[in-house]
């Protein structure tokens, strides 16, 4: 049951507008640090995904007291010791997060697992890391990936340490949400190339507004100092990956979409894609008093040559799908972390890119897209993915009766998004 949603596009709307949800990222990195302290802290706009829903059913065997009450996410109470499973489904980042998280819980014993992709995604560095200051975790199946044993120790045992973030940036940030509370300095050194390096800007932004200094030397040195500051509120800002698929949509269907709660001065690396469909043709207007921005497309416009999507891989399948639509053939690089995402994105685009008549030529970290007269009335497959799920959705701009498989993916990072979809004037059937 529901496990196919059929667009429709009959009655496209010329002008529209969504109320942005919360950004899971930010959501996940404020529970943490929320979590590490002992006060009640309260959260507004916070994003309610599965992957969100599942670091807070974590907290909350870990001893937080996690409340909803009129739209506000209120959270108190002090991490405690857990004997037990944690079970984090599919979310890649809440695996990365809590792995540190647990190791400083002193006497807390945690089988941490999850299912389907997230066994294979690497946590080899982290744990490398984590080991190195001191954790008690062991592989119980494969090497290098979950699930894990965690004993949970009591500090650090040193205040400094170095890591590699060669395959995610997930693991810096998992290292510097957890280690600075629990000690008055701590320096984080990276030692290999970046990866990703808007998402440790977005951590970092976030770690600042929970009360730190954070002193940047040569390289990719960074030293966290504790500060005597509450939180008390903390607003979760509006999630950029989430607009790209309604900013592509109002793009191809030459609509005008105002996107409420959209920070354009965002650390969130995905926020730069707007500019990305401004270069193609796409006029913008943005008000930072009323908190809002618009995009209206146009008929037609040319691919882009060479673009790096390093900094903001999460939009690179929205923006693949707007390219196949071009005048002109487009190459998108700086897509390595794709291949050990939920699934492998650039083959997973590049099979649904053929199936609608489309051709590419893929390597391991980019796709070129070489546009053609695309067949209409398809069927889309998602890969246990969000993302694949929203941005062949993007295609109901210019095309009726889209039939999307396993369309409940979406709950993973925007469980509204089917909903806000129909805002545009597409009309959602589930099959």
């Amino acid at each position: 049951m529901n496990n196919k949603i059929l667009l429709t596009n009959n009655d496209l709307f010329k002008e529209y507008e969504i109320n942005l949800p919360g950004s899971k990222s930010f959501t996940n990195r404020a529970l943490i640090l929320a979590a590490l302290k002992n006060y009640k802290i309260s959260f507004s706009n916070f994003s309610d995904s599965n992957d969100s829903l599942v670091v807070i059913s974590a907290l909350e065997k870990l001893g937080k007291s996690i409340k909803f009450i009129n739209n506000t996410l209120k959270i108190e109470g002090t991490l405690k010791a857990y004997k037990g499973t944690i079970d984090i489904k599919e979310a890649g980042t809440s695996s990365r997060f809590l792995t540190s998280l647990i190791s400083f819980i002193p006497g807390s014993k945690v089988l941490l697992t999850g299912e389907g992709r997230i066994l294979e995604r690497p946590i080899d560095d982290l744990v490398d890391t984590l080991r190195k200051l001191g954790a008690d975790i062991k592989y119980i199946e494969k090497k290098g990936s979950l699930p894990l044993m965690i004993k949970g120790v009591d500090k650090p045992k040193q205040d400094f340490c170095e890591i590699d973030i060669s395959k995610s940036s997930q693991f810096f940030s998992s290292i510097a949400l957890v280690l600075p509370s629990l000690m008055d300095n701590f320096k984080l050194i990276i030692n290999s190339e970046l990866t990703s390096n808007s998402y440790i800007e977005m951590t970092n932004d976030v770690i600042k507004k929970f009360g730190f200094k954070i002193i940047k030397k040569d390289g990719y040195n960074y030293e966290y100092i504790k500060l005597d500051k509450k939180i008390k509120n903390f607003t979760v800002e509006g999630d950029a990956s989430g607009a790209s698929y309604f900013l592509s949509h109002a793009f191809l269907s030459e609509s005008t979409c105002r996107i409420n709660n959209l920070n354009l001065n965002s650390t969130q690396g995905d926020i730069q894609y707007i500019k990305i469909l401004e270069s193609l043709g796409a006029k913008i207007k943005n008000s930072d008093l009323n908190n809002y921005t618009e995009l209206t497309g146009i008929k037609s416009f040319k691919g882009i040559p060479e673009i790096n999507m390093e900094l903001m891989p999460d939009t690179a399948q929205s923006l693949a799908v707007v390219l196949s639509l071009a005048d002109t053939e487009s190459n998108i690089s700086g897509l390595k972390t794709l291949k050990i995402k939920e699934t492998d994105r650039i083959e997973a685009i590049k099979k649904e890119l053929s199936k609608i008549g489309i051709t590419s030529q893929t390597t391991n970290k980019s796709i070129k897209i070489i546009p053609s007269k695309i067949n209409n009335n398809f069927n889309c497959d998602t890969y246990s993915d969000h993302r694949m799920a929203m941005s062949m959705a993007i295609y109901s701009a210019k095309f009726n009766n889209i039939q999307i498989n396993n369309p409940i993916v979406v709950g993973k990072s925007y469980p509204s998004f089917w909903t806000h979809l129909e805002k545009t004037g597409v009309k959602c059937k589930y099959l």
